[in-house]
């Protein structure tokens, strides 16, 4: 990685990509695969699914990278296109046979049936998950990518295209409701 892209700002990575810097763009994919494997996430509601989504956002977003009349907006034009593509997706696999979705199942029942070492964490893991699944999808992305992306609230609001107040009222939210859920499941545990 060239530590002087780490340091440059969106705008000038887009214009370094679309001169034809394979760096810059790389730059840009380490920067927003995160976020963009999410926003597909979102609505395929499959990791693998959606980190196909998100390959396929980058080499769409590539080829198309002249055509972007905004390079500080990169952000949110990935995203529009992950959102488009992952709609796409999901459009497609609607139509799969009942076959690959009984195969589907027991692939996932098998997995479960497995009792990793580590089990205690996992379980933990699991109902923060399960909490995190119950919140509105726009609390869901502001969530992750302030905690796994750690993005600023400045940086999601211009992603999003809402003012940072909004990001950190549903941060406000999102952290209540995660916190509440799992409370919740704690004091549950104790009880049985």
């Amino acid at each position: 990685m060239h530590a002087s892209l780490e340091i440059q700002d969106d705008e000038e990575l887009v214009v370094l990509a679309t001169l034809g810097s394979f760096p810059a763009f790389d730059e840009l994919i380490r920067r927003y695969r995160g976020p963009i494997t999410l926003a597909a996430e979102q609505i395929v509601r499959s990791r693998a699914v959606a980190e196909e989504v998100a390959q396929e956002t980058f080499l769409a977003a590539f080829c198309a990278l002249p055509t972007l009349d905004a390079p500080g907006a990169i952000g949110g034009w990935l995203r529009a296109i992950a959102r488009n593509l992952a709609l796409k997706t999901l459009r497609r696999e609607r139509r799969c046979t009942a076959t690959d979705d009984l195969e589907a199942l027991v692939k996932s029942a098998s997995a479960e049936l497995a009792v990793p070492p580590d089990w205690v964490a996992r379980i933990e893991q699991e109902v923060i998950f399960q909490a995190l699944q119950r919140l509105p999808e726009d609390q869901q992305e502001v969530l992750y990518l302030a905690a796994y992306e750690d993005w600023s609230v400045a940086r999601i609001a211009a992603y999003l295209s809402v003012p940072e107040a909004t990001v950190r009222g549903r941060l406000y939210r999102a952290r209540q409701a995660v916190r509440h859920h799992y409370n919740n499941q704690n004091r549950e545990e104790e009880l049985l």
